[in-house]
């Protein structure tokens, strides 16, 4: 850990600084999204120091990255520099911070521990053993098929987000109001409207209502901790080097929004945002072999009733199938929720989809794709197609 530290204090203190002043905010950047999913209840002082020192070097280098100094100042605060704390604040103010004026405090979790309960499921599904109710239900659908940078095109992304809208939408299987499911596709999933519409579920989940999110779009590694995805490319991201940092949304911002803000106590995330090697045919992404990260799934471990899905660990890819017209996530994934009418448990869904698409990717390309789950220490029983105008 101390040789970790070390070097850290070495790039940012001896290696060169760029010269032009967008690549060195775009730079700053990831280095504050790399500080920021280092941020959770209960974090270590080492990880702290260590997320400083990120956050240090953004600041540094882009002077006005107004969230930089916010994080800063969060950062201080919880290690007891007091006098550096209320000067970051204070530039956090002056520069306009966004999550100062969000109220973002990432060492808050938005849901408090529970003991596991299950919930009213409605005919003609058998009832689990107990129940509780499911108020109200929602759902964020995201699909980018088509990009401003049409080099980077996919092929069944939006139909892989338009079929899991019709999915949720069914009476029988998934059981979602229309009006509850907000889906955005191509052009409408820039990354200033996605932000929007997660606050959109903020603003409406109740405690005892299930948010779903679904995405499925290529996937980025952050280049100041390169072992998995840290940024999904929305359609309006510039690809080139010195913009793709400053113009993607960090993957941090979904955990956040879900874990931090979201006050739902049922969650579930599926994403299928792992997609390398945009010259391949059938494969998706932006040159790199990588899945959604270790560090950014255990995020999901706190708080009560979170689960998320991923399409592949992450040191693989997620594929396409001509002959399914769907990714072979998404696919395997609408067939497992509509097994025995759309009642069936996080975690069997799971067992389902990970078994089929390994099988399937192995067997028709030759290649490893296995789903990964990250669920709460404390559960709760989340069933996708709960109907919640049934009696409990």
């Amino acid at each position: 850990m101390a040789g970790r530290i070390l070097s850290l204090l070495l790039l940012l203190w001896l290696a060169p600084l760029p010269t032009p002043a967008q690549e060195r905010c775009a730079s700053a950047n990831d280095y504050l999204v790399a500080a920021r999913q280092l941020f959770r209840p209960g974090a270590s002082k080492t990880d702290l120091e260590t997320a400083l020192n990120y956050l240090r070097y953004s600041t540094r280098n882009c002077m006005n990255l107004a969230d930089a100094w916010y994080y800063r100042y969060l950062c201080e605060r919880r290690l007891g520099d007091q006098r550096a704390a209320n000067n970051s604040l204070s530039k956090a103010r002056e520069f306009g911070s966004e999550a100062f004026a969000r109220g973002d405090d990432p060492f808050t979790l938005s849901t408090a521990s529970a003991a596991p309960v299950t919930v009213n499921t409605g005919s003609p599904a058998p009832a689990p053993a107990s129940s509780t109710r499911v108020r109200e239900k929602w759902a964020l659908v995201i699909g980018i098929g088509k990009f401003r940078d049409s080099r980077i095109n996919l092929q069944f992304t939006s139909k892989d987000a338009r079929d899991f809208f019709s999915y949720l939408t069914d009476q029988n299987y998934g059981r979602f109001k229309a009006s509850n499911v907000h889906l955005l596709v191509d052009d409408q999933a820039t990354t200033v409207h996605i932000k929007s519409e997660l606050e959109w579920l903020r603003m409406n989940a109740k405690q005892d209502d299930l948010v779903v999110i679904y995405v499925s779009t290529h996937g980025s590694p952050i280049e100041a901790d390169p072992e998995g995805i840290s940024y999904v490319i929305t359609y309006d991201t510039e690809v080139a080097e010195d913009r793709l940092y400053a113009t993607s949304l960090p993957m941090i911002d979904i955990v956040y929004a879900v874990q931090n803000r979201i006050k739902a106590q049922r969650a579930a995330v599926f994403l299928d945002t792992c997609y390398s090697g945009a010259a391949m045919k059938g494969a998706k992404g932006l040159g790199i072999e990588r899945g959604v990260s270790n560090k950014t799934l255990d995020h999901f471990r706190g708080g009560t009733g979170r689960v998320v899905i991923s399409a592949s660990q992450a040191n693989e890819q997620s594929w396409e199938s001509d002959k399914l017209k769907n990714g072979y996530f998404t696919h395997f994934l609408i067939q497992g929720l509509k097994q025995k009418n759309g009642m069936v448990p996080i975690e069997q869904v799971f067992d389902y989809v990970k078994e089929e698409v390994s099988k399937s990717v192995r067997q028709e390309l030759k290649k490893a794709q296995t789903p990964a789950m990250k669920k709460s220490d404390n559960s709760m029983d989340v069933y996708i197609g709960v109907d919640t105008t049934a009696r409990q």
